[in-house]
């Protein structure tokens, strides 16, 4: 993979009703846990960083609320990954919040619709915080091709008023980063420039500049995220400030935000400067390490937002909700009210109860608005209940959203657009069309919304096998998607689908333009690397999961025991007609290459032979979205899928989660 220009409802109504949580009586719904001692509270307004909070006022200070019940609904959003419009989705078949087989297609999203959402729900509440956790400037072509600044407008209208940045929000470079994020390009780099990396890598819209991007309208927390020593910085200075403290109506809220862990693992370059809390017991596989780190860092913060007088205490997480479960679980009974999760994409119609007292909620991804409400009275948490909203094509566009978005997607729609991707890529891949062209029709349903093995991932790998003219075919286990319904689907309202993909898809379907490699590698060498990618996703240890989903194969199949222990999952691997893999023998294969990969990496594995870049006749590099384009023009492409479980795990839709909640057991 090659990460661009910085190496890179009608609603659905669910709800929970005072869902009781551990440790309480469960009979009226209210928390039976002590009640939190306001005594000494002070108009901080403060996070523990220094950070102020202009609008603040303390009107509930001391004992003077004692007896009053206030009521205030957090409106959760997450995973925005620059979808500006609607777009397909797959559901279970009986709808939102349902389980069982079968699947279909519906629209859904899109921030105008969103807007309409968001203003109703406010306008409803007598108090209210709308927050934004992880991926949000990354993941479209509109993202892409202005390395997020085209986003900037619509996120900042939308009226967040405090988030968390994601994995995907760094993988525009450092300097991206940096600008975006602080105001500035050249704090804390001095790592960058020793590890040798070229100013184009750095991102910036000119090659590596220091082009100023537009800053989030609303502070935006990582606590888990502190500069090295470096010429401008010391070592553990915040990123970010790690807390904010709001007094919203009366009652204070204190919010821990927790970026994410995995950053360093995407690539180096994406960290430089910057420490990852986590990131090296991920790399060493110390489970308990990673959960001991994380479990006082929230403790820690929890108590001095307690301490300032905070009376609800939310963490906003880009960890995921497998690892935001497991740690709410090593948490201490009321050491917080709720996780609010992001970067895992799944939709939490019911809370997940934590042995601490703590839920912990996603919102989906971009189409989905999670709505939390809290009762609040002498200074502790009463009452609670959660609701996910579906972004419904039933709400009309919000008419400003919508000339918002407009203007942002107008150059990407005109005739002869002439657009390339600022930096250096290292597969530059020019936008010459308008991304409403049809790039070809699907001959079957193309989706990635399964863990193990996708309808996409296998088509892709087919298609790059068969443009590469390898025995095998490897990519990325990405969660973005935008599914493709076959010609003659019925979609959710009754439409009939055409199987057409648009380039746009294509963009939706690929977060950055990659250029595709060609090695060799040993049956035995590729065994392991399908054992790295199950375990990074189905491990019981949860802190070491570490996706994406699975990475995609093709020209060899796997049979796999997703239950079965780290290293050991994979059963049997076969070539077309049954002959097995065998571990001496060397195949060739075709993948994902990204700039300043060690030799011998492919898709982000190690173990291959002769990593060579793919090229085109004129010497360019092949990239992601040309293989799909010729994927999708050849007739009679064999695919299918390549791995298959032979365990009881049950996956989405019968089960509520895509990924297993608490790894595969």
């Amino acid at each position: 993979m090659r990460l661009i220009g910085a190496v890179l409802a009608a609603l659905l109504w669910t709800a929970c009703g005072g869902v009781p949580p551990a440790g309480d009586d469960g009979g009226d719904g209210r928390d039976s846990g002590p009640a939190r001692d306001d005594a000494g509270l002070t108009d901080a307004g403060l996070t523990d960083a220094g950070l102020t909070d202009a609008g603040l006022t303390d009107a509930g200070a001391g004992n003077s609320d004692a007896g009053v019940t206030r009521t205030l609904v957090v409106l959760h959003y997450n995973d925005l990954h620059a979808h500006l419009v609607p777009h397909q989705v797959m559901l279970p078949l009986g709808g939102d919040g349902t389980l069982g087989m079968g699947t279909k297609v519906a629209l859904r999203g899109g921030v105008a619709r969103l807007k309409t959402l968001i203003n109703r729900e406010r306008a409803a509440a007598d108090s209210s915080v709308l927050v934004n956790v992880g991926d949000t400037f990354h993941g479209g072509v509109e993202a892409l091709y202005t390395q997020g600044e085209a986003l900037a407008a619509p996120v900042n209208a939308l009226g967040f008023e405090v988030g968390v940045p994601g994995n995907w929000d760094y993988a525009f470079g450092p300097n991206v980063t940096r600008s975006r994020y602080l105001g500035t390009a050249t704090i804390g780099m001095q790592e960058c420039i020793q590890l040798g990396i070229s100013s184009g890598a750095l991102g910036g819209r000119d090659g590596g500049s220091m082009t100023a991007f537009t800053r989030p309208g609303y502070p935006n927390l990582a606590a888990n995220v502190t500069f090295k020593q470096s010429l401008n910085t010391a070592a553990g200075q915040p990123f970010l400030p790690a807390t904010l403290l709001k007094d919203i109506d009366g009652v204070k809220v204190g919010f821990i935000g927790l970026s994410s862990d995995i950053v360093p693992r995407m690539h180096p370059m994406l960290a430089c400067g910057l420490e990852f809390l986590g990131a090296a017991e991920l790399a060493a596989g110390d489970s308990a390490g990673w959960m001991t780190k994380y479990t006082q860092l929230v403790s820690t913060h929890a108590a001095a937002l307690k301490q300032q007088g905070a009376q609800v205490v939310l963490v906003l997480s880009e960890l995921g909700i497998q690892k935001d479960f497991a740690l709410a679980n090593a948490l201490a009974s009321s050491t917080v009210d709720a996780f609010l999760s992001a970067h895992t994409h799944e939709a939490s119609f019911t809370p997940l109860v934590s042995t601490s007292g703590a839920w912990v909620m996603e919102a989906g991804d971009d189409t989905y608005l999670g709505r939390l409400r809290f009762e609040v009275a002498n200074g502790r948490v009463t009452r609670r209940d959660w609701t996910l909203l579906s972004v419904t094509m039933a709400l009309p566009p919000d008419a400003a959203m919508q000339q918002l978005v407009d203007t942002a997607r107008a150059p990407f729609l005109v005739s002869h657009p002439n657009l390339t991707i600022p930096g250096n890529t290292g597969a530059q891949l020019a936008l010459t069309e308008p991304i409403t062209t049809v790039i070809g029709t699907t001959p079957r349903a193309l989706t990635r919304k399964h863990a193990l093995d996708s309808s996409f991932n296998d088509f892709f790998t087919a298609a790059l096998q068969a443009k590469a003219g390898t025995q095998l075919g490897m990519a990325p286990g990405f969660r973005f998607d935008s599914p493709i319904a076959v010609a003659g689907d019925i979609v959710e309202d009754g439409a009939l689908a055409n199987g057409q993909v648009t380039l746009e898809d294509a963009y939706r379907f690929f977060p950055v333009v990659y250029g595709m490699g060609t090695a060799s590698i040993t049956g035995t060498n590729l065994r392991a690397v399908v054992e790295e990618a199950l375990t990074a996703v189905l491990t019981t240890a949860v802190p070491l999961q570490n996706g994406g989903w699975v990475e995609g194969f093709s020209g060899v199949s796997f049979d796999v025991d997703a239950r079965a222990a780290d290293g050991a999952r994979v059963q049997a691997a076969r070539l077309p007609g049954g002959a097995p893999l065998v571990g001496a023998t060397a195949y060739s294969i075709a993948g994902c290459r990204r700039p300043f990969d060690d030799a011998g990496v492919l898709c982000s594995h190690s173990g291959f032979i002769g990593v060579t870049d793919l090229r085109h006749p004129d010497g360019g590099v092949v990239t992601n979205v040309e293989v799909l384009r010729d994927g999708l023009g050849r007739v009679g492409l064999s695919w299918g899928p390549a791995l298959s479980d032979s365990s009881a795990q049950t996956w989405w839709p019968v089960s509520a989660w895509v990924q297993p909640l608490e790894g595969a057991k």
